[in-house]
Formats: structure tokens, sequence, C-alpha cells
């Protein structure tokens, strides 16, 4: 997410990859280089691994940084970011999100889509799920 040309809200999708002390630390150079994050965090696609040097650590980034720093599971990331939204405007948000997603990953929004990933073999497994 972007204020003007300053990215505020960072997130990034780990899987297969629940413990993330590594990550930190990359994390951390990368704000330090961003002063206008406000929040960043990961998602991995399982229970996060949070182990006391972790937690931790990702405290001590927060302090340092200024940013909020969040470790989540898929499920955890989908009720951070539906907090304060009612029932009735989450069954629209579905949709779309799931066109967003879509059109991401097969490049047709640009600006956003993911760089360096696997994105034709996610749509496969994704046209997979839903048949």
């Amino acid at each position: 997410m972007k204020d003007g040309r300053v990215i505020v809200e960072a997130w990034d999708a780990k899987y297969g990859k629940p413990y993330l002390r590594d990550e930190l630390e990359e994390l951390r150079d990368k704000i330090l280089t961003s002063p206008g994050v406000r929040t960043a965090g990961f998602i991995v696609d399982s229970k996060v691994d949070r182990r006391r040097d972790i937690v931790e650590r990702a405290e001590e980034i927060s302090a340092e940084t200024g940013a909020e720093i969040q470790l989540f599971s898929f499920d955890e990331w989908l009720q951070y970011q539906t907090r304060g939204i009612n029932a009735a405007q989450l069954d629209g948000i579905g949709e779309k999100w799931l066109t967003a997603v879509v059109e991401s990953f097969a490049q047709r929004r640009s600006e956003i889509a993911p760089i360096d990933e696997p994105c034709e073999a996610w749509i496969q497994d994704l046209i997979k799920r839903l048949q």
C-alpha cells in the first residue's frame, strides 16, 4: 500500500516456512530503508512458529523502526484485514478480493503483481481448488 510514494504497509507470504528468523532480519533492513512503513509482516500457510526468539526479535525490530511487526497464519491475517467490517460488507469483499488476486497473479495489475514468483502455478492450483 502506498501513501503517495511512501510504502506504509507491506506483507510477504511464506509457503512452507513458519520459522521466520532470517526473514525478520531481511524485513528490518527493508524497513530501515523505507522509514514510512507503519505496518509490516509475514503471512504463513500454516501455524506461525512463535518461539520466544522470534517474538522477541519482532518486538525489538518494532521498537527500533517504529513499525508494527505482525506474524500471521492466513486465517489470522484475514481476521486482521477484515476487523471492523460488518457481515453484510464481508459478503461482497470475498468476490472483489478473489478478482484482485487472480488479476494480480495473471499480471493484469502490473503495479501490484508479484515479481519472480510462480504465478502461473498458483493460478493452476486455484483453478483445481475451485473445480
